[in-house]
């Protein structure tokens, strides 16, 4: 038992190492809260392992005759299920990362997709004849509503669809391509 108490102080001692350099910022903190984990486990199958010495001594296995003695029943059994139990906190916490990189992905894509279906300012709309929605007041609305049409901009001016000036359009945004056939590429 002896060997235990001093791993698990130096463990302890590590552990406060690790919180001091994470509370600087030099290291990520769930680096320490991996640690943290395995130290509580590490603790957790310590006293497991004091049920299996009085269990193993009470069906006359061995005796706790001294830690020799003990000690060579108990390392294989620590060492299995702490490298079972350090197998699965990597395997969470790489699954974890995984989660994180598609959230990140995931939420990424969103932006982006919210970005291209805002209304922009029509001072950002293409000037080279390419079609846009674009919306403007209604004239003599006394709600001051919008309207949304299709225009391009030529020759300095905005035309509508049936090549009809339109007057101070607000905002503008892309047209969404029309959806494909089947059999087209």
């Amino acid at each position: 038992m002896a060997e235990i108490d001093t791993s698990t102080k130096a463990v302890a001692k590590r552990l406060e190492r690790l919180e001091s350099l994470a509370e600087r910022g030099w290291i990520d903190g769930d680096v320490v809260d991996l640690v943290q984990a395995l130290a509580a486990e590490r603790d957790a199958l310590a006293a497991k392992l004091a049920e299996v010495d009085v269990a193993l001594t009470n069906a006359g296995q061995y005796k706790l005759v001294g830690d020799d003695t003990t000690l060579a029943g108990r390392i294989k059994w620590l060492d299995d299920d702490y490298q079972r139990v350090h197998k699965e906190k990597c395997i969470l916490w790489a699954e974890n990362f995984q989660l994180k990189a598609q959230r990140d992905s995931a939420l990424a894509e969103l932006a982006k997709m919210k970005a291209e279906n805002e209304w922009r300012p029509i001072e950002s709309a293409p000037r080279n004849g390419t079609e846009v929605r674009v919306a403007l007041r209604e004239f003599n609305d006394p709600a001051n509503r919008y309207v949304c049409c299709i225009a391009r901009f030529e020759n300095g001016v905005w035309l509508d669809e049936d090549d009809e000036p339109i007057y101070e359009p607000h905002y503008w945004h892309p047209l969404i391509p029309p959806p494909k056939e089947s059999g087209d590429e």
